[in-house]
């Protein structure tokens, strides 16, 4: 339905996970009591606990009350997301945000957006806000790892890309600390 897709594709970019982690949520695992996911058997074989914003809270409350009232009350144990005969395929959710993005004259862009791409949006969009909360990235960036299910911090430094904002933000920062120095005497 397009409230499933538009569900999954507001929790893809508000908590950067993986398409494959999104499909595999069952019901036990949203706690809307610590607003936390528990992701099991993720790619490289890691689970972890994710916590979410209240946004995404009752992002995931709608959806969980309209797939109540279409298919019945579900057991701990159900996909999340599904439909009338079961859990969606990554296909089936990769199409429709093709034809969405065809719906949005996207499509033929180049590169053409992705679903993998609202990761990388999660973790540019995390990084910027840490820039301008004045934080030391280079502390910040195992957390981020940690959080994004990755192996090694090399595999989170392939989604930071270098924004015009970012770039922006860091340049205050800068003159910020250096300006003193740069003022001739």
């Amino acid at each position: 339905s397009n409230q499933t897709v538009e569900t999954l594709i507001f929790l893809l970019y508000a908590c950067g996970l993986r398409l494959s982690e999104a499909l595999n949520l069952k019901v036990k695992d949203v706690n809307f009591q610590d607003l936390t996911l528990s992701l099991w058997k993720t790619k490289f074989h890691k689970e972890r606990l994710i916590p979410f914003s209240p946004a995404v809270s009752e992002k995931l409350k709608q959806y969980l009350t309209l797939r109540v009232k279409r298919f019945r009350l579900p057991s701990t144990e159900a996909p999340f997301f599904c439909h009338a005969r079961g859990k969606y395929s990554r296909g089936v959710i990769q199409k429709r945000f093709r034809q969405i993005m065809t719906g949005l004259g996207l499509a033929k862009t180049k590169p053409r957006p992705r679903l993998h791409d609202l990761r990388h949006a999660f973790a540019v969009h995390r990084l910027y806000k840490w820039y301008q909360e004045g934080c030391d990235i280079q502390n910040k960036l195992p957390y981020l790892s940690t959080y994004m299910g990755h192996v090694s911090l090399d595999n989170t430094q392939v989604y930071l890309t270098i924004t015009t904002a970012l770039l922006r933000e860091a340049d205050r920062r800068f003159q910020a600390s250096f300006e003193d120095l740069a003022k001739t005497p």
